[in-house]
């Protein structure tokens, strides 16, 4: 344990045995050899256990982890008279083919711990977890314990203390503990994350365009219209194995960095055979059992798929690309449509409008998940796991709207009144995960992955248009699917060459989101309570739209160890001192089509009619005329081409020091082509190619063993996304302000500064403390064009900064009371500061010239209470989150920013473990229920409250 050396004489071994050889040192004694061989000749294991399957053959799959449960890389592992050795990999996993039925002693060895031993393990039982004692620790016991559960928190501790970036993780086990249902929910724990509504992520105050996301190191496409952000809603925490927020840039990243980089890892194929299903319900009060507003759907409504009730006539569609759908002029028969065929067209449109009440079910989740390893000779093993899950969750909620002008005595309101609606959300997921591993030289795996999840709203306002002088009831009915395929394939290679690394992925991926349908219709309603179909533009409207974004990614990396003389490097770990080069393509290509259709009063029709009954065949042709609306930029198709080529390396100095060091190349092409469907030659076109160099270099100081210092430098860019580069004019896809891209638009350069101290005080308890200083130069922003509509455009400002503060710990109460060993306290804060200098000379209307970035939150807090035990299966954990107030909306024309306040949220999850696998899960959501609110200066804008919830789930595991 001294790190002394010792001689030994010469030892008489069996020649052409197998065995151990035993060394025990005792103080300064000579030392004492064994040499104990195996029973020769034994092929089958008899003399080891009786019932072995002569000639068949299994897995014995293993981890070895330390005292607290951290994995061990690099540990030999033999089995006693047999010749067969495995090393583990940096999970601490290892796999032996060994003869089916028999039960073998296993010795496990690594030069920083006491050699372990195992007796009478079972081949075709289930994975074993060892643990080994740290040199200098008396060993009391020598346990083995049930498999290892994937993204624990000591190995995804271990990770993080290892990487050469600065970086935090969030795995399963803690994604589990803390009830989150998905990526979204669960990130908003992480240090200097908040999540804006309910699915886009903010890396350190920085979202949307500063926020990339990449799935097992791929790119991905994004089913959002109007932003460029992948919705981390999407992602069921039961596909994922670990999420990790890399918050320095690095040259092997995509240049396209912000706040940081979230890196979803979905679930690996287990080392043996599982199988694991859940049922859940719950309870919403306000919400489970009241009387909700809803429409008549289709009968796969309950799947979140539309079966065709609300797809767009083929002859309506037929008709719109043929040039449109309006009337003949009188002095020109041959443009337009005669008043039969648009008659003919309005009756096929389906006449569903008013909203109606229902009973309100219970949510309902169900999953499954199972998988196996299988040996295939020669050395190789096939991993396969298949998992699949539903979710259908109702939430009604009412809120309280007013919209404000500036008028003579400042802020007058324009509108007030309450909207209650009713989402019925319904998720979907299916993934097949496949591996193949040939020895531990040669990795190949498929991942893939369907998502999908949908909304179905109903949402009826009722309030006051104060600028019209009159009530106004307005109904709309809305249905969004959203769906995301992904086909991977990865590989990892350990070639005899140089023992250079080959890493490489393949993946194809699609995002689409189709809402057909939308249904909007406002009555005003008299003084004496008559209501009149409204003729304004939004007294009657129906709205179609669908995207895809499609990506092809590809990407491949060689890395040459420098090992110098670490003999414990498994062929496919990270070693410490490297050089790596390393290419990527993406090619992303999106497609959107919008329609747009009302009915015109073209007669004297009885206003008050129902709704469904004045858009009734009846009345289709005399009194109402059913019309195009569809603008020319409403439909358009983009491309972008990104080819990239990169070094780096990591090279262990003296003083405890590591360097990385590197730069990235990257060419940049994008277009986007808006037309109409009316005239094909109506083309307006927008591009944008840039190449750009950027350096990034880190130094981490091992300051004791527990004890890190790390800082960094990187440069990136940030680019517009498709329809900010295009002239045309368009209406927000999901009913927001009209838009017009800037093509002037230049992408911008980002600095960004880091350092963080971390301390490791044991493999589930550590502290650390960062700062981040970030530069832009000529960043994108959104302004406001002058004119009688609110018209959004696109420019590059002077410049800004992001700067920040990180704290975060995790502690248990062992030190304090035996009794309080099960228990643990964790938490984290942030706080950011940002600021964005406009150009004073811009046209826009914005009130402000300078501001801090839009949906920054000053701080984020985040603490966590928790009790396990392990033995037993049961664990309890209360959480508390917190956001600071928020600019949701930039004030123009003198008016104030509009601000969301910080939202309180408490919650309580738990499990008690029933036994025979089975486990009861239940968890309290938003205990506190507090008003959440927007204001405008000292005018409240929205005021609502989300709800609290209650859910009960049975678990079990094979």
């Amino acid at each position: 344990a001294d790190g002394s050396e010792r001689s030994l004489g010469p030892v008489q071994v069996v020649a052409g045995g197998v065995g151990e050889l035993i060394v025990t040192l005792r103080g300064e004694a000579a030392p004492r050899v064994r040499f104990e061989p195996g029973a020769p000749g034994v092929s089958d294991l008899d003399a080891l256990a009786d019932g072995a399957d002569e000639g068949a053959s299994a897995t014995l799959a293993g981890r070895v982890v330390d005292e607290d449960g951290a994995p061990i890389a690099r540990a030999e592992v033999f089995v006693r008279g047999r010749a067969e050795a495995a090393r583990t990999d940096a999970d601490g996993r290892f796999a032996l083919t060994l003869p089916a039925g028999a039960r073998v002693d296993l010795s496990v060895v690594h030069p920083k711990y006491r050699a372990g031993k195992v007796a009478e393990v079972p081949v075709t039982g289930p994975a074993v977890t060892v643990r080994l004692v740290a040199k200098g620790l008396s060993l009391d016991d020598f346990v083995v314990t049930a498999p290892f559960v994937e993204g624990g928190i000591a190995g995804l501790t271990a990770e993080r203390r290892a990487s050469g970036d600065v970086v935090d993780v969030v795995g399963a086990e803690q994604m589990s503990r803390a009830g989150d249902r998905d990526a979204a929910s669960a990130l908003k724990r992480v240090t200097g994350l908040t999540i804006v509504g309910g699915r886009y992520i903010y890396v350190r105050g920085m979202g949307e365009r500063y926020a990339s996301t990449l799935l097992n190191g791929a790119a991905l496409p994004s089913p959002e219209p109007e932003r460029r952000v992948v919705p981390l809603d999407l992602f069921p925490t039961g596909v994922l194995g670990a999420v990790v927020v890399q918050k320095t840039w690095s040259p092997d990243l995509p240049a396209e960095f912000g706040g940081g980089a979230v890196l979803l890892r979905t679930r690996r194929v287990p080392e043996a055979a599982f199988f694991e299903a859940s049922v859940s319900t719950g309870f919403r009060p306000g919400t489970t059992f009241t009387d909700g507003l809803t429409y008549p759907g289709g009968d796969l409504d309950w799947l979140g798929v539309d079966d065709g009730t609300r797809a767009l006539p083929g002859d309506v569609e037929a008709a719109s690309k043929a040039g449109g759908i309006f009337p003949q002029s009188r002095f020109d028969t041959t443009k337009g449509l005669s008043p039969a065929e648009l008659e003919r067209l309005g009756e096929q449109m389906p006449n569903v409008w008013a909203a109606r009440r229902r009973t309100v079910p219970p949510p309902l989740g169900l999953s499954v998940a199972a998988g196996d390893r299988w040996r295939m000779g020669g050395g190789a093993t096939l991993g396969v796991l298949g998992s699949l899950a539903y979710d259908q969750d109702w939430d009604r909620t009412e809120v309280e709207r007013t919209a404000f002008v500036v008028g003579a005595r400042g802020l007058e309101p324009r509108n007030t009144g309450v909207a209650e609606d009713l989402t019925r959300s319904v998720a979907g997921s299916g993934m097949l995960e496949v591996a193949l591993d040939v020895g531990d030289r040669h990795r190949i795996a498929s991942t893939t992955l369907l998502l999908r999840s949908t909304e179905d709203a109903t949402t009826v306002y009722a309030g006051r248009a104060v600028t019209d002088a009159v009530d106004v009831e307005i109904t709309r009915l809305r249905w969004v699917e959203r769906q995301l395929i992904d086909q991977q394939l990865r590989g990892e290679h350990a070639l005899p060459l140089a023992d250079l690394q080959l890493r490489w992925h393949y993946a194809f991926a699609r995002a689409d989101r189709d809402e057909p349908d939308r249904r909007t219709h406002r009555f005003d309603v008299l003084d004496d309570g008559t209501r009149r179909l409204s003729q304004k533009p939004e007294g009657n409207r129906r709205f179609f739209s669908d995207l895809d974004d499609t990506t092809h990614d590809v990407a491949a990396s060689l890395r040459l160890p420098l090992f110098e003389g670490d003999t414990q490097r498994g062929p496919l770990d990270v070693p410490d001192t490297f050089v790596e080069v390393g290419a990527r393509a993406t090619l992303r290509e999106r497609r959107v089509e919008t329609y747009r259709f009302r009915f015109l009063q073209v007669g004297m029709p009885d206003r008050g009619l129902p709704i469904e009954q004045a858009f009734s065949p009846a009345h289709i042709g005399p009194d109402y005329q059913f019309v195009d609306n569809t603008q020319p930029s409403d439909n358009y198709s983009a491309d972008q081409q990104v080819l990239a080529g990169y070094a780096l390396s990591r090279w262990a100095l003296p003083l405890d020091l590591r360097l990385m060091a590197g730069a990235r190349v990257e060419r940049a092409a994008q277009s986007v082509l808006t037309f109409s469907p009316f005239d094909p030659n109506a083309e307006v076109k927008a591009e944008l190619e840039d190449t750009d160099v950027l350096p990034a270099g880190g130094l981490t100081w091992q300051a004791t063993e527990s004890m890190l210092v790390r800082a960094g430098y990187g440069r990136s860019v940030s680019r517009p996304e498709f329809r900010e580069l295009s002239p045309a004019r368009f209406d927000d896809v999901t009913g927001g302000a009209s838009v017009v891209g800037n093509p002037d638009l230049e992408r911008a350069i980002i600095d960004h500064y880091d350092l963080r101290w971390e301390w490791y005080r044991g493999p589930r308890e550590s502290v650390s403390v960062a700062a981040f200083y970030k530069r832009f130069d000529r960043p994108i922003e959104t302004r406001i064009v002058p004119g009688p509509d609110r018209l959004i455009s696109f420019g590059n400002a002077d410049g800004g900064h992001n700067m920040g503060l990180e704290v975060e710990a995790r502690q248990g109460f062992g030190l304090v009371a035996d009794a309080l060993t099960d228990v643990y306290l964790a938490g984290n804060v942030a706080l950011v500061r940002s600021r964005v200098e406009l150009d004073p000379d811009d046209d826009s209307v914005a009130t402000s010239d300078t501001r801090a970035l839009e949906g920054q939150s000053p701080y984020a807090l985040n603490v966590q209470l928790g009790w396990e035990d392990l033995d037993a299966g049961h664990h309890a954990t209360l959480l508390y989150n917190v956001a600071g107030p928020r600019i949701v909306e930039v004030g123009v024309a003198g008016a104030p920013d509009v601000f969301e306040a910080p939202r309180h949220q408490l919650d309580l999850v738990g499990q008690i473990g029933l036994g025979h696998g089975l486990a009861l899960k239940l968890k309290a959501k938003n205990l506190l229920d507090l008003e959440i609110e927007r204001t405008q200066g000292d005018a409240v804008t929205q005021r609502y409250r989300a709800g609290r919830s209650f859910s009960v789930g049975l678990s079990w595991k094979l």
